[in-house]
């Protein structure tokens, strides 16, 4: 059984078979799915009720959020392998394990360096980010296959992986392929979602968005798991013990799904699917940045020191409790929209040091928030200014009387 796999090992199935295969399991699934469905979307759900997000509780989430979907990939995988295995598998503690270990690596293989790149200034440390997440994106699309070789226990975890990658060895584009229609799913929906309320005030559309945001996960899982059953070298399937009658098993399978299902997993049909998103997300934007905040919204105090503007504000939303507001669409400027100030270098709530910039927190109805900008104009400058306005988005919100404003 741990046998080294041989590195000319070919493809036993044609490109076009993985999609009806594919389309068949889903159909095959569709109540087992359904059934297991809550497990990538109750983190979303649950991360809904934070106070306010966070660099901590936002990594937090999402580190939750890639368990849950581990563990729906190993619940569907272990289903079919026992459907193709020739007797009763167990998946042993050691093997389980392993799946985990290889699937929250390659997660923060991508989300430590992404994390560098959004707080760092240095230019040194955003390249270091840069090359962290190239190679990260490498290594993901060798093992993307891994599920299926390492739940068949190859012996060593090196081998396995080999094993993985030898799945998509003469078409390495394969998983980025197999993702298109997933994504284009995904995009449509969320954005069909959003389009009720743009900004996410009403509080019914966030739960909606995160209750279709395992939509590109469950795809995903069959299309990489058709791939790796159809593709899977015929001596590891003889070794394991799957069914003998591989061949006919896997045409019969490929018949019994729906012929529409499996023309949309293609990438053609996903790339038309994104398109199609990208037009709704152009509406929704569009909407987003002519959309007023619900909050009312009053300039309490002014603050300039050389090219940084501070700006201490004091809102109140009775209705949405702040709920679509991010601080991050905050600007400075003119009364044509001359900018001063694109977007505020830092935001807190009240005497918090925690950043507000992507949502402020929904358990009040009044609040606090100190905006600090980084100005085109520093000094006298900015104070001599007549006509420059706070907007949000492209929408004037307060005339800035910079005459009454403390100059340090």
């Amino acid at each position: 059984m741990n046998e080294a796999v041989s590195p000319q090992a070919k493809p036993t199935a044609p490109y076009w078979q993985i999609f009806p295969t594919c389309a068949a399991m889903i159909v095959g699934d569709w109540r087992f799915v359904l059934s297991i469905y809550p497990l990538l979307i109750i983190t979303s759900l649950l991360a809904l009720d934070l106070p306010a997000v966070t660099p901590v509780s936002a990594f937090t989430v999402a580190l939750c959020e890639r368990v849950m979907q581990l563990l729906f990939t190993f619940l569907v995988a272990t289903r079919w392998i026992r459907r193709f295995s020739s007797g009763p598998r167990r998946i042993s503690a050691r093997v389980m394990g392993r799946f985990f270990l290889v699937g929250v690596g390659l997660w923060l293989m991508f989300s430590v360096p992404s994390g560098m790149l959004m707080r760092t200034g240095s230019p040194f440390l955003s390249t270091l980010a840069l090359m962290l997440i190239g190679a990260a994106a490498w290594i993901t699309i060798a093992w993307y296959f891994y599920p299926l070789p390492v739940l068949l226990d190859r012996g060593s975890l090196r081998e396995s992986l080999t094993l993985s990658r030898q799945i998509s060895v003469e078409d390495p584009l394969l998983p980025l392929r197999l993702m298109v229609a997933p994504i284009g799913f995904l995009s449509l929906a969320l954005a069909a979602v959003m389009s009720f309320s743009p900004d996410g005030r009403e509080a019914w559309v966030a739960y909606g968005a995160a209750a279709v945001s395992g939509v590109f996960w469950v795809f995903a899982t069959y299309l990489a798991l058709a791939t790796a059953l159809l593709r899977l070298d015929d001596t590891v399937w003889r070794e394991e013990n799957l069914d003998p009658y591989r061949t006919a098993r896997l045409s019969t399978l490929e018949f019994q799904g729906s012929s529409w299902l499996a023309r949309q997993l293609r990438p053609s049909h996903g790339f038309g699917w994104f398109a199609v998103s990208l037009l709704v997300w152009a509406g929704n934007v569009l909407r987003l940045l002519t959309i007023p905040p619900a909050a009312s919204i009053t300039v309490t105090e002014i603050h300039i020191s050389g090219s940084s503007v501070t700006l201490r504000l004091h809102l109140t939303d009775e209705q949405y409790r702040f709920r679509g507001i991010q601080p991050l669409y905050f600007a400075l400027a003119g009364d044509q929209r001359a900018v001063i100030a694109p977007r505020p270098d830092s935001a807190q709530v009240g005497q918090s040091e925690e950043s507000a910039l992507l949502s402020l927190p929904r358990d009040n109805t009044e609040l606090d928030l100190t905006l600090t900008f980084t100005a085109s104009r520093s000094g006298a400058e900015l104070q001599a200014l007549t006509d420059l306005h706070l907007w949000y988005g492209n929408n004037k919100i307060a005339l800035l009387d910079m005459s009454q404003a403390k100059l340090e």
